[in-house]
């Protein structure tokens, strides 16, 4: 379930940097203005979301640990559109630096977990402490990418634009829902 989720949110997250690149009539990866940066930051969320799940964070296996944390620091970085499209305010700062300090609290629990323990109560802790991170982390990555769809594309960084009402169709007196 979680799978299927994770690739409806990249779909999304895919139609949303193509009307937000045919509405300002700019192409990714090439940077006229600061909101240009917001569409390379959510092609990099979408591969983190796409291959996190593929990287279990396994001590054992050491390229996919590497790879688990480098994915984590796509995520990372592409939770940063939202402080491009909204002009670094303190609400889009305030939520990326919340989205940081998951993240470092997580590597940091991760990296508490012991590679082999007989003690099943401490490593049955720190895993259930890992996953209630992780999820309480999504969630507010969720929140972060809620918000730069809505800012994106014709509302022109706006984070508080209605996505139901057609701010176009003010000059023509007409609201669209």
């Amino acid at each position: 379930m979680l799978c299927v989720a994770s690739e409806i949110a990249c779909v999304a997250l895919f139609i949303l940097i193509h009307q937000d690149l045919q509405f300002r009539q700019a192409q990714i990866f090439v940077f006229n203005d600061k909101l240009d940066a917001a569409p390379v930051c959510l092609l990099l969320s979408i591969t983190g979301i796409f291959f996190l799940g593929h990287f279990d964070l396994n001590r054992y296996d050491n390229t996919a640990y590497l790879l688990h944390y480098a994915v984590a620091g796509f995520l990372t970085l592409g939770s940063l559109g939202l402080v491009f499209l909204d002009e670094f305010s303190l609400l889009s700062v305030g939520l990326t630096g919340g989205f940081l300090v998951f993240a470092s609290a997580f590597f940091i629990v991760g990296e508490l977990v012991p590679a082999y323990s007989e003690d099943v109560a401490k490593v049955s802790f720190y895993s259930k402490l890992c996953v209630i991170i992780e999820i309480i982390g999504f969630l507010h990555l969720g929140l972060i990418l809620g918000f730069t769809m809505n800012a994106s594309g014709p509302n022109n960084g706006n984070i508080w634009a209605s996505p139901f009402y057609n701010s176009q169709a003010v000059n023509g007196c007409q609201a669209t829902l």
